[in-house]
């Protein structure tokens, strides 16, 4: 077995870091954190050797434009193969300027590149349409689904909220789950901490919700313990995503056994092809009405613990070194 150092970086609360550590750990190799950005990730480079493998999104390289830009830059000076899983990658839906300074970024890291991996057939083709670089290989995004995870409708889901999970921004589209709660009077609850400089959106949201009678809540980051308990009290998980390639948030609805209304794009579909249990997918004029039927049979919301067509995290973390494995002696 060829011996393949992995690297997280950003912070420990972050998806990605999180997605690259839990497959990393399954496997038990070795496994290091480098520091919240690209330029750590470019020191640390330049301090050792052989091959490596980082999960990387944009948003973990830093904030400043121009600092990416040089931190990337110091990245395609290294001499040691990086091979590279891409999480969200950049689409046209998100508008001109941003997708045009983004598509630049993941350009610059694919050309630096020993190998390629992302997490879904969509990222694949997304990736391939904005370079002439194919993809090494697809590894979808693990599910795994809790032994705990509820098999019938509780009191707490019953008067519980409607509830969206993960980091809190506007790709999440967290107006249109306000929405769908305030027309069926319930409150909105925002399991996870807001994304960094969006406290004007979630003082806009409860400026909404206080006008429709509801409330609007955000817990700030919880545990995977406080997760599971906080998700057994809403009554409807939601998430009307509008541009994803791939989405953690929606496993760990599906993970702790809830059957989240979910907004159809590409990766949704392709999510349910492989599991057509797990969502209840629906075109955008049709989810507030998705939400309030799924308010009237809680039971739709419940998986009942399904697992078939989802990968493990061991199952993913197997295949990454088996991808691995070939690349870096290629």
């Amino acid at each position: 077995m060829s011996t393949v150092e992995h690297l997280l970086l950003g912070p420990p609360t972050h998806g990605v870091t999180h997605h690259g550590r839990s497959v990393a750990g399954a496997h038990r190799v070795s496994l290091r954190h480098v520091g919240p950005g690209a330029r750590d990730l470019a020191a640390t480079l330049r301090s050792g050797q052989g091959d490596v493998h980082v999960h990387v999104t944009d948003h973990l390289l830093g904030d400043d434009a121009d600092a990416i830009a040089l931190a990337v830059g110091e990245l395609a000076t290294t001499a040691r193969p990086v091979h590279l899983t891409l999480h969200d990658i950049p689409q046209p839906a998100e508008g001109g300027p941003r997708f045009a300074r983004r598509r630049e970024t993941y350009r610059r890291l694919v050309d630096l590149a020993a190998s390629i991996q992302v997490c879904s057939e969509h990222e694949r083709d997304l990736l391939e349409e904005m370079t002439s670089r194919p993809v090494d290989a697809v590894v979808r995004l693990p599910v795994d689904v809790s032994q705990l995870a509820p098999s019938r409708v509780t009191r707490r889901m019953q008067v519980g909220p409607v509830g969206a999970l993960g980091f809190v921004h506007p790709g999440k589209n967290p107006g249109a789950a306000l929405t769908a709660a305030a027309r069926i009077g319930r409150d909105l609850r925002l399991l996870g901490a807001l994304g960094p400089s969006h406290e004007a959106l979630f003082e806009e949201l409860q400026r909404q919700a206080m006008q429709a009678g509801v409330a609007c809540t955000v817990t700030g980051h919880l545990t995977e313990k406080r997760m599971d308990e906080q998700i057994a009290g809403v009554s409807v998980p939601v998430a009307p995503y509008r541009h994803i390639s791939a989405s953690g948030s929606i496993g760990r609805w599906i993970a702790a056994g809830r059957r989240p209304v979910v907004l159809r794009n590409p990766w949704v579909e392709e999510l349910a092809r492989h599991a057509p249990w797990a969502l209840t997918v629906v075109d955008p004029p049709e989810f507030c009405d998705a939400v309030a039927a799924a308010s009237e049979n809680l039971a739709s919301t419940l998986t009942g613990g399904r697992r078939d067509g989802l990968l493990t995290t061991e199952q993913a973390a197997r295949t990454q070194a088996e991808v691995l494995e070939v690349v870096s002696r290629a």
